[in-house]
């Protein structure tokens, strides 16, 4: 009887690429859903270039699927959706999700949303129409990125010539955390950390649940100030007169909030100026070869820099309705919208 542990995972980006690799080396039974453009692109095997002991790792044993329908044609333990907060909210991904809510109602699969954003639980449960003890939420712990990749953001002792031949690059940002998960449901996010850490080197870090929210909402309020500064190295942007300590003050002002309850208030005289900026050079540390601050900068423009302002602005909002006038989040918000629309002015000037 075959009892290995059976994961879908919701594209094949390079977050969901490196965790589908761990869970099959620790024998779990690996699929992808991808789009139907991407099937040919994405066959095995897959080349992965691994920043942690500069190796190259081939990925073979994994499936593919495109079509909806083959969601409930399978029976799966976990399906991990490795798509971010803006994807699922978008409407063209609502048959997806339901189409998963099915598959996970019929066969018991628990849902892990690995998307960061405020009401990710209650918008995973909404669209797919999961109770509670179906759904856990976490994210990545990973620096993962396709190949190639702008060399300032490498260190020059990286081994160019194996990560040329790789689809993607990864580093673990210290401890061999490759997610984070809350334990929300203690007993279901144990059972799912079991599964991924057969692997033996990647490793599932459970956090509860107000503790992983917090961090991974207060840190959006730091990469918008490091927008503003141009995203400077970790070691001067932590030292910025101004844009860290309004990042400080902006994050206090969020994990004050009610929904975070006593833990946000405690934490946020904790977390003052000096610890952050431990925390900061930490991550910058752990990031090695890459350079932490750069790849952010990267990572965090475009697309996902106006999903980090949605999420501030969420909290603005709610903070307001609320009566509270967080003057230092507001102030932060200000500031980098008025640097986009400066900067989108220029745009449209120099095509006239």
């Amino acid at each position: 009887m075959n009892t290995s542990t059976k994961v879908l995972i919701v594209g094949a980006g390079a977050g969901g690429s490196v965790v589908g690799y761990y869970f099959a080396q620790g024998g779990a039974q690996v699929t992808f859903f991808v789009r139907p453009e991407r099937v040919a692109q994405l066959q095995p095997p897959m080349a992965l270039y691994s920043y942690d002991d500069a190796q190259l790792k081939q990925f073979s044993n994994y499936q593919l699927i495109s079509d909806i329908t083959e969601i409930s044609a399978q029976s799966f333990d976990y399906i991990l959706l490795s798509i971010d907060g803006t994807s699922l909210r978008a409407e063209a991904n609502q048959a997806l999700l339901a189409a998963i809510g099915q598959a996970a109602v019929a066969s018991k699969s628990v849902v892990v949303s690995c998307a960061v954003g405020a009401n990710i639980r209650d918008l995973v449960k909404q669209r797919t129409s999961l109770p509670d003890e179906q759904v856990i939420c976490g994210t990545f712990n990973l620096l993962s990125h396709f190949v190639p990749m702008p060399s300032q953001v490498m260190h020059p002792d990286i081994d160019q010539h194996k990560l040329s031949q790789a689809r993607l690059g990864y580093r673990h940002i210290g401890n061999k955390g490759g997610l984070m998960i809350d334990k929300h449901t203690l007993a279901v996010s144990k059972k799912f950390a079991e599964a991924y850490n057969k692997n033996g080197f990647s490793r599932v870090k459970l956090l509860d649940a107000i503790s992983m929210v917090m961090v991974f909402n207060g840190i959006f309020a730091f990469y918008v100030a490091c927008e503003l500064a141009g995203w400077p190295p970790s070691s001067k942007m932590v030292q910025h007169k101004t844009l860290w300590p309004l990042a400080v003050k902006a994050t206090h002002e969020i994990w004050r909030l009610p929904e975070f309850g006593f833990t946000g208030k405690f934490m946020s005289l904790l977390f003052g100026k000096s610890l952050w900026r431990k925390i900061w050079m930490a991550m910058d540390n752990n990031s090695w070869p890459l350079d932490h601050n750069g790849f952010n900068r990267l990572h965090h423009g475009g697309k996902v820099m106006e999903q980090n302002i949605t999420i501030l602005r969420h909290h603005l909002q709610t903070g307001k309705q609320l009566g509270k006038a967080m003057p230092n989040l507001s102030l932060l918000l200000n500031q980098v919208e008025a640097q986009r629309n400066n900067i989108n002015s220029q745009k449209a000037t120099s095509h006239t």
